[in-house]
């Protein structure tokens, strides 16, 4: 019989790119263990709806903790739940209530991508996953590795078709065919708003030097603010477009094949890998995106194809350095891809996790700290918000 693992994630609207890496974790994970998944929170998540793995949808507004817990709990304890793993924050306040009262299971927590969060607390999991070695060094460095099972584990991504329907109807729409197209996939948003930039930057220096590069950015918006400052950004920019429909930004990766050439972050990264495309990624260091070789990918690697991406060496920094180095470029992504990424080699690095992990108890009082802390959290006073920002730093 299969051991069981319940994954838990926290919801509070439809899409982000932590929901895509649950749901490809689980599903390669389902060939040796029985999954469920708790979508928690106030927005049922359609990634998780769609994925045909086993769900429920548990409401979650942050005022009804006690209530949720205990479900939980009752929950792991009548299924005979072996392994409970929570992927953001909350979600792990959450388990740990059942993981108090079923002390025999094994509680995992997986650290998403980004920096660690100066503004939460960290959850008190002793079996941590990571997606990045900038996250394990930092775990590292903060626990006693005798103490906690740490380990890094890149975001996964499963080969996939492209749609060549949708991929057709872009390039009519933007007159593509003839094109070299740079492509950025991800939703206009703050933390995104440096990558769309360093886009348009790169695009402009190429098409300088052959009028054939074109810049097409797919993306959600989350603030018409942002939409309207790349479109000022892009103002008089030949051959850059913006899409922001449904119709394309909805399970977007299936439009990779069109470009030539991705600015890619994270999960993005990989799955343009996948498609064996020229891969740039973002620094929030430099003026220009960065392409990835094999002398830096490790670096890049690192960071988790991050904007925090860094190194000492200022390469490809003017117009024909870039159209040299795209020109000559092997491309060798679809190797990384094979090597690092793919989604089928994840299980036997999830068993030796999971079989190693380490039993703890887990303190009353960090429990009701973070319920309090979360119903506070949850009013509209100011006065309490900041209160419990300040207890959480």
């Amino acid at each position: 019989m299969k051991k069981k693992i319940l994954f838990a994630i926290t919801t509070y609207q439809p899409v982000g790119g932590h929901y895509y890496s649950l749901v490809t974790t689980a599903r390669a994970l389902s060939e040796i263990y029985d999954v469920h998944i708790f979508n928690l929170g106030t927005v049922l998540s359609p990634i998780i709806e769609k994925s045909g793995l086993s769900y429920d949808f548990v409401y979650y507004n942050k005022r009804n903790f006690i209530k949720v817990s205990k479900y939980i709990s009752n929950y792991v304890s009548m299924q005979n739940i072996s392994i409970v793993h929570g992927f953001d924050y909350t979600s792990c306040f959450l388990l740990s209530y059942a993981v108090k009262k079923n002390r025999e299971v094994c509680f995992a927590w997986t650290k998403c991508g980004g920096q660690v969060s100066k503004t939460r607390k960290i959850p008190r999991v002793k079996n941590i996953v990571v997606f990045s070695l900038q996250d394990l060094f930092f775990f590292e460095h903060k626990y006693s590795p005798q103490k906690y099972n740490l380990v890094c584990i890149p975001n996964r991504v499963s080969d996939f078709d492209s749609d060549s329907n949708r991929i057709e109807k872009l390039k009519r729409k933007y007159n593509l065919d003839d094109k070299r197209v740079i492509l950025r996939i991800g939703r206009i948003s703050e933390p995104y708003i440096n990558a769309i930039k360093q886009s348009i930057l790169l695009q402009k220096m190429l098409y300088n030097v052959d009028q054939r590069f074109a810049l097409l950015i797919i993306g959600t918006v989350k603030k018409d603010a942002l939409l309207q400052e790349v479109k000022s950004i892009c103002n008089n920019c030949p051959n850059v477009y913006i899409e922001t429909s449904d119709e394309y930004t909805d399970n977007s990766k299936e439009l990779i094949d069109i470009s030539d050439i991705v600015v890619g972050t994270g999960r993005g990264f990989m799955e343009a890998c996948s498609k064996n495309k020229i891969m740039f990624v973002p620094s929030d260091a430099k003026k220009y995106p960065v392409l990835i070789t094999e002398s830096n990918f490790q670096t890049a690697l690192y960071y988790n194809f991050s904007p925090r991406y860094n190194d000492d060496v200022d390469e490809c920094v003017g117009e024909k350095q870039i159209f040299t180095a795209v020109n000559e470029y092997d491309c060798t992504s679809r190797k990384w891809y094979d090597e690092y990424f793919n989604a089928g080699m994840i299980c036997s690095k999830y068993y030796d996790f999971y079989k190693n992990g380490k039993k703890h108890l887990v303190s009353d009082i960090s429990i009701v700290t973070y319920m309090i802390l979360e119903y506070m959290e949850s009013l509209n006073s100011l006065k309490f918000r900041t209160v419990a920002k300040r207890i959480l730093k």
